[in-house]
């Protein structure tokens, strides 16, 4: 017969904890003597969701080819006009263009280089019959749009756009959210490579009216979100997009931002720039095409704040040859790269200045005139790296003046993809979901043991653990570790009791342990008295456990003595009993809130008994979840329809059709408008343009040419006025006195300060004194501005709709959350006692919002049970371990 170790099968067997016989005693099994087999363990597989990934139909890659043919500014209107007579049809028939039909709406190239088809009074009469038919082919606004975009409305070689998706493949983009924020018809989504197109969410902007209608007929059906309007108008949540790419629009002008954002008063071309900072996530990516201004202006307001918030990962210079077939001009523009850091701060090193290009540069062209030398200002990066640059730099003419232009002779399609090559490889990274699906476990209600910090008693030693990773042995006197030792296990006798009540039914076995708990507490109070007597408390009280000993015992403060809680004699804390299936999607919810604090679609799919993904539709039909675009999670219908709603319906519109439902749902919930009646406005609110505050000042002050800035940075606004102000009577006498101008008192009023005038001190000259007689007459004053303010604000209709719109768009945007809690089980929880209502809906609200919440119920409303169940359910959810509670000291209590 074979003797059998007992330790390894005594838990199995269940006996008494200290009871169990030793390792080293054998048993010998009675019967007949069996030979010895090995048996073979086969493991089940787990269960592994299948994962279906979903390849998405995607739009006919745009050909070069089909742009060959413009080479002249006659052909590219006849291209126009005919693009536009078959959007007109396919917009009546309803339907989708077929291959012949979509070749003919990409040759659309717009109205920049070509101005003289809206000029009724030019010589070339060819052009004027042009002119005329293009009227009469447009309505108003649509030739009102067409002719604004003259300016900038220049579409990129097709050569150039396959090198920029090159580039971002290169550096290791693969798809994910991208955004076109002057899109054209699409030049840019129409040579997407199709392994991106495939994997990517786009949102394509575009102003011009005509070009947003071709691109909505050419792109929205496979689920491109075309939006019609200007970059500064859309509403776009920050930190959505992975790639911004586009070729943005160059100019001399600014956008009607009317933000006080730092970035306000850029140039157009250098506003996209620093717009697509805001809405790319850290570690996303911008690659645009912009005017070679942007790296070559003196003034480096742009590159520092551009490299505050992102690093350069390369820049190219094009020759100004390189858009002149398909858009008709020459201009000298650059392909920037830029990555805004997953973490730490950007660097700005090596792209901030602007140097004079010495002549042993090779990219230096000398002047033509071999007598003349010529002097080249250009970035330090070009300079520093003359490898990013195609062609030479030289001094070219701009219309205006000379200025540095990039000349090439050669190969630009080979050249530019020889550039390509030398970008770095791999540096972006997509998005990872932090939130992974958990595993069903068994044991997921229990009480975990491990990693619980307090003492331990190990080979007959008392260690102290702070962390549950690591104990030190703990110093004391004698007497006292054996007091701890005596706790630890009554502690532990304790706890198991408690964890049993909620993991079985069966009576026999909590007897078992119930017969543990009083020898143990039987025993050490014979020993060392009490467990709430003072030198028992003492020795144990840096263990976190302290209360939950103290708990059983119903101790009497005037006789000093202590009677036994009923754990010791009955059940305290109800069975929980783990739901195996569910009748509706709802209920299903319900339990994997309970169970889990949030939506897990295997434990749904469990209780249901049907995939994850049909489950989630339905419950998704019955408007009780929504998958959030922004994090890709699933949220119940009381959390996603709460909070920042006007920031999460800018997400859902921009995301495509697949979240309708989302944008639908929040629509309903948008806060009503505030009325200008009920909008508190008063100078210095940061949420005013600067240009509103410009015009009061001109119109009050009458004088024209006064500026307001406002730094975010500092939170401070600044006024440069006119120099008329100084002697203008509204500034001296109607809103100002002789002493303080009424443009100083405004700028104190900006700032939310009140002026104070000082006079020399008679008898001591280094001391100032307070006029108080100017003072109250400079305070009146500013008064009667800030009077005239509010009354002149909301004065004029069309700047107070526009105002209202803008301060409910900011500011009323927010819906509070209703928690409900009636789901919770609470697993441990004494039967003993019956929560009410508001107390579910706290203890859920501090579970499911993960933030510090402050419970202000009135006095009697059970604030510490609440606290307590809400720690307790944070530690069983894994969402805490060590819960603090702040309670106010009550001062008027003795």
């Amino acid at each position: 017969m074979k003797p059998m170790r007992l330790k390894k099968i005594s838990a199995a067997l269940m006996w008494l904890p200290g009871f169990e016989p030793a390792d080293n005693m054998p048993v010998v099994l009675q019967g007949p003597d069996v030979p010895h087999q090995e048996a073979e363990i086969i493991r089940f597989p787990k269960s592994v969701a299948a994962v279906v990934e979903k390849i998405k139909a995607v739009w006919p890659c745009l050909n070069a080819v089909t742009l060959s043919s413009l080479s002249g500014n006659v052909s590219k209107f006849d291209a126009n006009i005919a693009a536009i007579e078959l959007l007109r049809k396919l917009e009546d028939e309803k339907r989708q263009p077929t291959t012949e039909e979509r070749d003919i709406l990409n040759r659309y190239t717009g109205w920049g280089g070509i101005p003289q088809a809206f000029n009724d009074d030019q010589k070339d009469q060819a052009w004027v019959t042009r002119a005329a038919r293009i009227k009469a082919l447009l309505n108003e606004s649509e030739h009102k749009s067409a002719e604004a975009s003259t300016p900038n409305a220049h579409y990129t070689a097709p050569e150039v756009i396959e090198a920029m998706w090159r580039m971002v493949e290169r550096l290791g983009f693969k798809g994910g959210r991208v955004l076109e924020p002057s899109a054209g018809t699409g030049y840019f989504l129409g040579a997407m490579p199709q392994e991106i197109a495939q994997k990517s969410t786009v949102t394509a902007i575009e102003l011009d009216q005509l070009s947003a209608r071709i691109l909505k007929t050419l792109y929205g059906d496979f689920g491109v979100n075309v939006i019609q309007d200007g970059f500064e108008a859309t509403k776009l949540p920050a930190g959505f997009y992975d790639l911004a790419i586009s070729n943005v629009p160059f100019g001399n002008y600014q956008v009607p931002e009317l933000r006080n954002v730092p970035y306000a008063n850029f140039l157009i071309h250098d506003y996209f720039f620093a717009k697509a900072m805001e809405v790319v996530r850290p570690g996303g990516l911008v690659v645009f095409i912009t005017s070679s201004g942007t790296m070559d202006k003196h003034d480096d307001k742009v590159r520092q704040y551009l490299g505050s918030k992102a690093n350069l990962v390369a820049a190219v210079r094009l020759p100004n040859t390189a858009f002149k077939k398909i858009a008709n001009t020459e201009v000298t523009t650059d392909i920037l790269v830029l990555q805004k850091p997953m973490e730490g701060r950007s660097s700005k090193k090596g792209w901030m200045e602007i140097i004079t290009l010495p002549e042993s540069s090779p990219i230096y062209e000398p002047c033509k005139e071999y007598w003349r030398r010529q002097s080249i200002a250009c970035n330090q990066y070009f300079a520093a790296n003359p490898q990013w640059v195609i062609g030479k730099l030289t001094l070219t003419e701009n219309g205006y003046s000379k200025s540095t232009g990039c000349v090439f002779e050669g190969d630009f399609e080979e050249t530019l993809a020889q550039k390509v090559s030398l970008l770095p490889e791999n540096i972006y990274t997509a998005i990872q979901n932090s939130e992974q699906p958990k595993e069903l476990k068994p044991t997921l209600l229990g009480y975990n043991e491990q990693g619980r910090p307090g003492f331990r008693v190990i080979n007959g030693q008392v260690y102290e653990t702070t962390d549950g990773l690591e104990a030190l042995q703990f110093i004391a006197p004698q007497k006292t570790l054996e007091r701890i030792m005596g706790m630890c296990s009554i502690r532990d006798a304790a706890r198991k009791i408690i964890r049993s009540q909620v993991e079985t039914e069966n009576e026999a076995i909590l007897a078992t342990y119930r017969l543990m708990l009083n020898i143990e507490y039987d025993n050490f109070v014979a020993q060392y008295g009490n467990i709430s007597e003072k030198a028992n408390r003492r020795a144990f009280k840096s263990d976190p456990d302290l209360p939950l000993l103290m708990s059983l015992e119903r101790w009497d403060e005037e006789t000093q003595s202590a009677e036994k809680a009923d754990i010791f004699t009955q059940r305290t804390v109800g069975v929980f009993k783990r739901v195996d299936h569910c009748e509706t999607s709802q209920d299903a919810l319900l339990v994997s809130l309970s169970e889990c604090g949030s939506i897990v679609e295997n434990r749904i799919a469990e209780l249901l008994g049907k995939p994850s993904c049909a489950a989630m539709k339905e419950l998704e039909e019955r408007g009780a979840v929504f998958l959030d675009p922004e994090t890709d999670h699933w949220e119940t219908k009381d959390s996603y329809l709460s909070g920042d709603v006007r920031k999460k319906l800018s997400a859902a519109r921009v995301s495509g059709e697949r979240y309708c439902r989302n944008a639908q749902a929040l629509e309903a919930v948008i806060p009503d408008d505030l009325t200008p009646g009920e909008i508190g406005a008063r100078i210095g609110s940061t949420w005013i343009p600067t240009g509103d505050y410009e015009a009061f000042l001109d119109e009050t002050l009458e004088c024209n040419g006064n500026a307001v800035t406002f730094n975010q940075a500092a939170g401070a606004w600044n006024i440069e006025t006119h120099y008329s102000t100084k002697y203008s009577i509204p500034a001296t006498q109607k809103f100002g006195t002789e002493r303080v101008n009424a443009a100083d008192l405004f700028d104190q009023a900006l700032n939310q300060t009140v002026p104070t005038v000082y006079d020399p001190d008679k008898v001591n000259p280094d001391k100032r004194v307070v006029n108080q007689k100017e003072t109250i007459a400079a305070r009146e004053k500013q008064q009667l501005l800030k009077d005239t303010f509010q009354e002149w604000l909301w004065k004029d209709q069309e700047r107070a709709t526009r105002l209202a719109r803008l301060y409910n768009d900011t500011f009323n945007c927010v819906v509070s959350r209703q928690y409900d809690g009636q789901h919770l089980v609470l697993p441990g929880f004494s039967r003993i006692y019956r929560l009410h209502d508001h107390q579910k809906n706290a203890i859920w609200r501090i579970v499911a919002s993960q933030r510090n919440t402050l419970l202000a119920h009135v006095v009697g409303a059970g604030k510490t049970l609440t606290c307590i169940c809400a720690g307790m359910e944070l530690r069983r959810l894994g969402r805490a371990s060590k819960p603090m509670y702040v309670v106010p000291v009550r001062r008027d209590v003795v």
